[in-house]
């Protein structure tokens, strides 16, 4: 399970390694993007993957991955207040797997773009301003 856990990482940091920082809003969108083009790549394998009972240690692995990833991105262009950075990411990143998961699991009745749609507005303008009626 850690081979395939490991291969799936380096599938990741494949693809998600063509990003540049820019903005938080583009860059945020883009790794949204291509997350998203890599679980595309094999979705009943991901499916599965993520149904798992250690899923617990791939979400792991990949946040940590991505917290490097980000953290080494931005700070090539700007200074990064390391606080707000490790609070921003520890908040962001596990929930945004947590919820590609769910959709994995069914748990949700709209399509992976759609469901990217919704997680950047979240997580780029806050629940408040993307909640119905706003």
């Amino acid at each position: 399970m850690e081979e395939i856990e490991n291969l799936v990482v380096a599938a990741f940091i494949k693809n998600i390694g063509t990003v540049e920082f820019t903005n938080m809003a583009d860059f945020l969108t883009e790794i949204f993007i291509k997350f998203t083009e890599t679980v595309n790549h094999d979705l009943e394998f991901y499916g599965l993957l993520f149904n798992t009972n250690n899923r617990s240690f791939l979400i792991v692995k990949i946040v940590d991955i991505l917290r490097k990833y980000v953290q080494q991105r931005i700070e090539e262009t700007e200074t990064l207040d390391q606080k707000r950075f490790k609070v921003a990411v520890d908040l962001c990143i596990p929930g945004i797997i947590s919820v590609y998961m769910n959709w994995f699991t069914n748990s949700y009745d709209y399509s992976i773009e759609e469901l990217s749609s919704l997680l950047t507005g979240f997580i780029l303008n806050g629940i408040q301003k993307n909640w119905p009626g706003n």
